[in-house]
C-alpha cells in the first residue's frame, strides 16, 4: 500500500498501525509544507504575528495551524480560539497539533528559539502540491481535526 492510499481518516476500528502510518504522513506533509513556506518568506508564527496577518490581509492565508493545549496560558488560550474564530469566518483551513514544541520543530525552529509557538499560518496561494492537498484534505475530514505529534 502507497502512502497516498491510506485513509485520512480512519475508521475507529483501524489497526494502530494504520493509525501510526496515517499520522507519520501528516506530519511529514506539514513539515514539508512549514518549512517551504517559511523559506519562501510565506509563514508567521506565534499568535500576535497570526492575528496581524489575519487582520493585514487573511486572503493570503492558506492554512493555520493551532496547538490545542488545554495547559496553556489562558490569554493564549483566547488568542488561539479568536483566530480559530476568525479562519472559520474566512473560510480558512484549521488543523490542531497536540505539542507546540513539536511543532516548532516541525517548522524548523530549534531549542533557543525565544517563544513557544501556539499558532502558525502558511501563507501564499501557491502553495500547493501533493503535500499540501494532503493537509488540505486532512482539515476538511472534521472541523479543526486534531493531529498528534510524535
Amino acid at each position: 500500500m502507497r502512502e497516498e492510499d491510506y485513509d485520512l481518516e480512519p475508521s475507529p476500528f483501524s489497526d494502530p498501525q494504520t493509525i501510526m502510518k496515517r499520522n507519520m504522513s501528516l506530519q511529514w506533509a506539514l513539515q514539508d509544507a512549514m518549512q517551504s513556506a517559511r523559506g519562501r518568506g510565506e509563514f508567521a508564527s506565534g499568535v500576535h504575528s497570526a492575528a496581524e496577518q489575519l487582520d493585514q490581509n487573511p486572503d493570503d492565508v492558506v492554512l493555520c495551524i493551532l496547538v490545542d493545549n488545554k495547559r496553556a496560558d489562558p490569554g493564549i488560550q483566547v488568542h488561539c480560539r479568536l483566530i480559530e474564530a476568525f479562519c472559520w469566518e474566512f473560510p480558512i483551513p484549521v488543523i490542531k497539533v497536540d505539542s507546540s514544541i513539536r511543532l516548532m520543530f516541525l517548522a524548523g525552529y530549534s531549542w533557543n528559539h525565544p517563544d513557544t509557538i501556539h499558532c502558525v499560518l502558511i501563507k501564499g496561494k501557491d502553495s500547493s502540491g501533493p503535500l499540501m492537498e494532503k493537509l488540505l484534505r486532512f482539515s476538511q475530514q472534521v472541523p479543526a481535526p486534531l493531529l498528534k505529534l510524535a
